[in-house]
């Protein structure tokens, strides 16, 4: 007798007399985007929370992680647009397998304005949130010489009520300092 295999993907989602499986739903949201069809895929990020939440390829990135490895700032905001507020902190949260958050990606590629809706969103990523590495999206965006999306983060951090008396969000949990990244990479005006 042949194994039958088992699928641990979920059941079928009745749409009309039409019947989809979810999975075929995160299928065509990544298609889409590949494609640039950033609209097509925002539609069903917004429609499907099995959509927002899915992982893809080798990297363990979502959805909104590929939004920002485009470069392009629209395309987060309207994916980022499209996520509930009561489930901001899931989402945004999300690390891929080196533990990078949406928010680590925008900061390393200086994307300012995707980095501020993200910390509007959940302002404890900049400074709570660690990589596989020790480093917060704020110690990221300073490695990557981001002079200017690490100062809006760091205001931006500073009005959410953390306080940066000591540092400790600008520390890789090494040990080292943002001004120890700065001096190394010769991001000097950092």
């Amino acid at each position: 007798m042949a194994a039958v295999p088992i699928s641990d993907s979920p059941a079928p989602l009745s749409l009309g007399s039409a019947w989809w499986s979810l999975n075929s739903f995160v299928e065509s949201a990544f298609e889409s985007a590949m494609l640039g069809e950033w609209e097509d895929a925002a539609d069903l990020y917004n429609r499907f929370e099995e959509v927002r939440v899915a992982t893809i390829i080798r990297t363990g990135d979502t959805l909104l992680h590929l939004a920002v490895s485009s470069r392009v700032e629209g395309n987060v905001k309207l994916l980022t647009g499209r996520i509930p507020r009561y489930r901001s902190r899931k989402i945004l949260g999300m690390g891929n397998k080196s533990g990078d958050t949406p928010l680590h990606l925008a900061a390393a590629l200086g994307m300012r304005k995707a980095c501020l809706d993200m910390a509007r969103r959940c302002p404890e990523l900049l400074t709570q949130v660690r990589n596989e590495h020790g480093e917060t999206p704020l110690f990221k965006a300073a490695r990557h010489g981001q002079r200017e999306t690490f100062r809006a983060m760091q205001r931006a951090a500073l009005a959410a009520g953390s306080s940066l008396f000591d540092l400790g969000c600008c520390r890789k949990s090494g040990g080292d300092t943002v001004l120890h990244v700065a001096l190394l990479e010769e991001h000097y005006g950092t």
